[in-house]
């Protein structure tokens, strides 16, 4: 499956989601990938200006958009368990996510997440607990 997800959010903060790919099983992998633009967007040019840096929660916003593209529209953040971000994510750099989510026997989902440039280097990961509030 391959479809395009824009993330919701001010301004349309996080650049669009492409190549969104679902590979069933368990876990469920997700994939995707991202261009970086920061022309408009104040919460990316505001961000360390002449030196665009893509900031950390918008990683988080792209794993969140990866688990609702295998898990459907209804699951939350309940716990952010890990986030390491390893370097910076810079203007028009191509970014690839890869996102394994799998469920446990109380209904959550727990996911792990890793982020890179599309030229190798890992970014970030992302360890994380999904599933409805009560």
């Amino acid at each position: 499956m391959s479809e395009q997800v824009a993330a919701a959010g001010p301004a349309s903060a996080w650049p669009e989601l492409r190549e969104i790919a679902v590979v069933p099983g368990d876990p469920v992998r997700v994939t995707a990938s991202a261009v970086v633009r920061p022309a408009g967007n104040p919460y990316l040019e505001a961000h360390f200006p002449g030196r665009t840096i893509l900031p950390g929660v918008f990683v988080l916003e792209a794993v969140r958009h990866a688990v609702r593209a295998a898990a459907g529209t209804g699951p939350e953040l309940l716990e952010l368990t890990s986030a390491r971000f390893t370097r910076p994510v810079r203007e028009h750099d191509r970014i690839e996510l890869e996102v394994l989510v799998s469920r446990e026997e109380s209904g959550r989902l727990k996911v792990s997440a890793s982020c890179g440039l599309a030229a190798g280097p890992r970014t970030a990961t992302v360890e994380a607990v999904f599933g409805r509030r009560a």
